[in-house]
């Protein structure tokens, strides 16, 4: 323990964990790698291992270091406030992955005296825009969305697959299939998204798109990547009537509409 509320946690991932989940991600990585002299997804694991292995390495111990160290806190019964401040002291192939976490944790407060102290109850009047606004919610809760054939605008959620490459070279995270993204939502990057308004089932897009310099990929940060797109569906959000049905999902038996 470091004082009364600091914490530091010491983790050692095995070896043939970490040596796991690299080969497991250098398989797949191989399935797009584009590499000269070789086919899109033909060049041997040892050439993929050769050019991505560092980069792969890193990718598998951030991951390893975010779930063990969840197992460890369990465990522990630790709950840090906060996220805990990480220092890696071993990693390479065919080691124990080890690192140190720092974090603090919320004090321990013993039993209070209050006796002849006055405690003054807050009272909220809630009125009808308060109940609006939750019933808003909830029904925001039970949306649902309607395929339609139309170009996609703000709010539709579109399902996309897409591969990345930057300089004809793949990178983690480079792809995916049928992934669900909600325009203005702005879960991806701006020039990602914006480049995907006004598009239609069915419909081919390769966007250029200009990874920022501080992006938390350390692969793309500040370059130019290529994205190949296919467009699945558009689809618009429905939000449920207001009945007897939309209040009995919530578990509520008794009751109606007023």
């Amino acid at each position: 323990a470091l004082g009364t509320i600091g914490r530091r946690v010491t983790v050692a991932v095995p070896a043939d964990q970490v040596e796991k989940e690299v080969v497991k991600k250098l398989k797949s990585l191989a399935k797009s790698a584009r590499l000269p002299g070789f086919r899109p997804g033909k060049a041997p694991i040892k050439i993929v291992e050769n050019r991505y292995g560092g980069d792969v390495l890193n990718e598998v111990a951030s991951g390893l270091i975010e779930s063990s160290l969840r197992e460890a806190l369990t465990q522990e019964n630790l709950v840090p406030v906060g996220g805990p401040s990480v220092e890696p002291r071993k990693l390479g192939r065919g080691e124990n992955l080890e690192y140190v976490a720092s974090f603090d944790v919320y004090p321990e407060i013993g039993k209070l005296d209050i006796s002849g102290v006055r405690i003054e109850r807050p009272v909220y009047e809630v009125d009808d825009s308060d109940i609006d606004a939750t019933i808003e919610t909830m029904r925001k809760q039970r949306q649902t969305w309607n395929p339609l054939d139309r170009p996609a605008q703000e709010k539709d959620q579109i399902l996309i697959d897409f591969t990345g490459t930057v300089n004809g070279d793949p990178f983690p995270g480079n792809t995916a299939e049928k992934f669900a993204l909600v325009l203005g939502e702005q879960s991806l990057l701006a020039e990602f998204e914006d480049g995907l308004k006004g598009c239609r089932k069915n419909q081919k897009i390769s966007l250029d798109v200009n990874f920022p310099e501080n992006y938390h990929g350390k692969e793309v940060a500040g370059k130019l990547a290529k994205f190949d797109i296919t467009v699945r569906e558009v689809s618009e959000p429905v939000l449920p009537e207001i009945d007897e049905e939309f209040i009995k999902s919530f578990g509520i038996a008794d009751g109606g509409k007023e």
